[in-house]
């Protein structure tokens, strides 16, 4: 159960609105994303990828120690509640470890805290790289300017402010420095202002960016907690797995867009294993189905972003922020088939373990439900469709085999013989296959009907 938190003394307000402050100063990507990015890109193609480049970052506004001495005068032992002391604390060690990280550009441990963030990979989010990496990429044709996208974007903005009738909270912004196409803040979607887009490109950036970053931020605000806003302990890896899967339940994600996520987990992998930044470059073009060299070098600089080349080439510091979105986007699957509320998720920035507690805080009218709700969560037959769909094809018996009829040369009194043993087989077979048929799809029905499968999502 979670506590009553509007009940207890004013010591969670404190702790909660201090943190919160601390937390939105850190702007992690703003610090560990290259300034001259398109300048080494340029000198790197121009040394035909013989060259390992000399990222520079912007300097820390902020001193980490006085910060640091904040975040532990915060009076967390005044937190009488243990559930709520717990989170607080977990969200202190969090913030403590992106200060390290900050700290830690340009060396090896950056490695180390980024694996203590982000967990460390294991050898199945590779093998689920490489089957992805299997298909085919296929033509798209980039031509929307970043102005135009912009627009786009402030249409579904404005969208979400029809709908809920309060206003949706989001800047759509143009900036110069990013490591990827497009990245959110709490009420801000930055755009990079050189990048050509295509139409999918922007309809997944509706979705992703706009319909559940900034959505799940506007709906963390409505909360009485700001922790909701600027995200629990560990939210992130769930934030990005489900905006991936708001991807997916739209239509918007493509091959193409896979390929990309499964090539970040493996930039990360070969750069966690001591690759230089041009060795990994190069697997990612000559791998069979590679990537062009725009989309290679863009991945690459994300895994390597916050690290430096020492003079012998090899690359000391990896931010392996990239190895969580394939992972999570599994995980975020596998608990929607298992009866996952998608409202409760978006009602803030949190975990997946954490979406029991929080349903059972918004029945206790502690917290508030979503004030805005995701485009595809709003359409509750394809959700549930999907969801019957997926459990059918996944857990549908394979028939049985049928047996290779007996080969005759002639009719014989044998041969005649061993047609009628083949087609008694045959028969036989179907028989099973219809009796084994008939109670998955019995099982399927009583699965549904008790609750348990698609009509557990709560309209």
């Amino acid at each position: 159960m979670f506590p009553k938190v509007l009940r207890i003394c004013d010591a969670v307000r404190d702790v909660d609105e201090r943190l919160a402050t601390i937390a939105r100063r850190l702007k992690m990507l703003y610090f560990l994303n290259p300034v001259n990015a398109d300048a080494e890109r340029e000198r790197f193609w121009s040394k035909k990828g013989a060259y390992e480049p000399r990222f520079r970052y912007k300097p820390l506004d902020f001193d980490r120690d006085l910060v640091r001495r904040e975040l532990y005068e915060l009076r967390i032992e005044d937190i009488q509640d243990p559930v709520l002391g717990d989170l607080y604390r977990r969200k202190r060690w969090e913030i403590d470890n992106q200060l390290s990280i900050l700290d830690e550009r340009g060396t090896e441990n950056l490695t180390f805290t980024s694996e203590k963030l982000f967990g460390p990979m294991d050898e199945q989010d590779v093998k689920d790289a490489h089957a992805i990496l299997e298909m085919d990429p296929l033509p798209e044709q980039r031509t929307l300017s970043a102005e135009r996208v912009k627009r786009m974007l402030e249409e579904v903005v404005a969208s979400y402010t029809r709908k809920a009738g309060e206003s949706f909270a989001c800047r759509v912004r143009l900036r110069k420095f990013l490591a990827s196409n497009a990245a959110a803040g709490e009420t801000s979607v930055a755009l990079k202002t050189q990048k050509r887009y295509s139409l999918n490109d922007a309809r997944i950036l509706g979705v992703h960016e706009v319909g559940w970053h900034v959505l799940t931020a506007n709906n963390g605000t409505r909360q009485p907690l700001q922790l909701f806003a600027i995200g629990l302990p560990g939210f992130l890896g769930t934030q990005e797995g489900a905006a991936l899967f708001a991807e997916y339940m739209s239509g918007t994600l493509t091959v193409n867009r896979l390929r990309i996520i499964a090539g970040r987990t493996l930039a990360v992998s070969l750069a966690v294993q001591g690759w230089r930044f041009s060795e990994t470059y190069d697997y990612l073009m000559r791998m069979p189905h590679g990537f062009d060299r725009g989309d290679a070098f863009t991945i690459c600089e994300r895994a390597y972003r916050g690290g430096l080349p020492d003079r012998r080439g090899q690359w000391h510091g990896v931010y392996t922020k990239d190895s969580i979105y394939q992972r999570y986007f599994v995980r975020v699957v596998t608990y929607w088939r298992s009866g996952l509320d998608l409202r409760v998720l978006s009602a803030g920035k949190m975990d997946l373990d954490h979406v029991p507690m929080v349903a059972s805080a918004i029945d206790q009218g502690v917290l508030v439900p979503p004030t805005f709700v995701p485009s595809f969560v709003a359409d509750e037959n394809n959700l549930k469709l999907r969801r019957v769909v997926m459990g059918l094809l996944t857990q549908r018996p394979s028939p049985p085999a049928e047996e290779p009829l007996p080969k005759a040369t002639a009719t014989t009194p044998k041969a005649k013989k061993g047609k009628k043993k083949a087609a008694s087989k045959r028969k036989a077979a179907k028989k099973r296959t219809a009796a084994a048929t008939s109670a998955h799809e019995q099982k399927v029905r009583l699965h549904v009907v008790s609750g348990s499968g698609a009509g557990s999502e709560k309209p």
